[in-house]
């Protein structure tokens, strides 16, 4: 794979932001046959509360992982924004990652455009920003797998603060930031692919559990869980389980 660690201006934030990807490399540069790498199914993969852009790449082998399936993988930071539009800052964020992002790497990178060929996936606070992204964007995005995701802040309340993200918690019922609200609005034919999967032992376990449970015979929703609490072993192993999950040319083989 080859690493780019790259800057750009965005229009929704007013400011530059650091961008880490993740590019397959062509085979042998010296075969006069090879040809240049195209429409490459993408994986927007976001951080979590305390991390940033390349925290995915120093603490997982999703390297090796991506290198497996031919897949560009882009990993933005988001600092404590939840992926969010933020009330506070007037960052906006959901904006940035769901479609500015994207839009600027298929610009600059080999990358295909197609909604069948482009995935979000994150863990804890990115696991919220990866179903807020994908349940928000339908028509954009094909499959979406978050791990132990922050998936109703208000339960977090006192625990960590996400004021500036939200705003008055006690209007987010029913707000555009609502997985729930987001998801009752969508059916199998119109929502995106769902990989949940959170440790038994992870703080997060009953929030996940409730989501899958809720929407499980609404949506696509895949639901695992195993031994294990909020640590990157358990994220390590989910994203290898989800890319095998995602609908890729390699998993069709």
């Amino acid at each position: 794979m080859a690493l780019f660690q790259i800057n750009v201006f965005s229009h929704a934030l007013m400011m530059n932001q650091p961008v880490t990807v993740l590019l397959p490399e062509v085979a042998n540069w010296n075969d006069d046959k090879v040809s240049a790498l195209k429409d490459l199914p993408t994986l927007y993969l976001l951080h979590g509360y305390s991390d940033d852009s390349t925290k995915w790449l120093r603490m997982t082998s999703i390297e090796r992982y991506a290198s497996e399936y031919r897949l560009a993988v882009v990993m933005p930071s988001a600092l404590h924004s939840c992926y969010t539009d933020m009330a506070i800052g007037d960052n906006n964020y959901a904006e940035y990652v769901s479609r500015e992002l994207p839009a600027m790497m298929e610009s600059y990178f080999p990358l295909s455009k197609k909604r069948e060929d482009r995935f979000v996936a994150g863990l804890s606070m990115g696991g919220y920003g990866t179903l807020r992204t994908a349940l928000a964007n339908p028509d954009r995005y094909a499959a979406a797998a978050a791990f132990s995701a922050l998936v109703d802040p208000l339960e977090a309340k006192g625990k960590v603060s996400f004021d500036n993200a939200f705003g008055d918690m006690t209007k987010f019922k029913g707000s555009k930031n609502d997985l729930y609200s987001m998801a009752e609005k969508l059916t199998k034919e119109t929502a995106p692919k769902l990989f949940i999967a959170c440790g038994l032992q992870d703080s997060l376990y009953s929030q996940n559990e409730k989501f899958a449970e809720t929407f499980g015979k609404k949506l696509d929703i895949r639901f695992d869980s195993d031994n294990g609490s909020h640590t990157w072993d358990m994220w390590d192993m989910y994203i290898s389980r989800a890319l095998k999950w995602l609908p890729l040319p390699e998993n069709s083989k």
